[in-house]
């Protein structure tokens, strides 16, 4: 999983969840 997604997860928590899904 890339680090750049790592800060704009935490950007986001709403969004760690649909990114979570998309990267598995």
């Amino acid at each position: 999983m890339p680090k750049a997604f790592l800060p704009q997860v935490k950007s986001s928590s709403s969004s760690w969840a649909v990114d979570s899904e998309i990267v598995q």
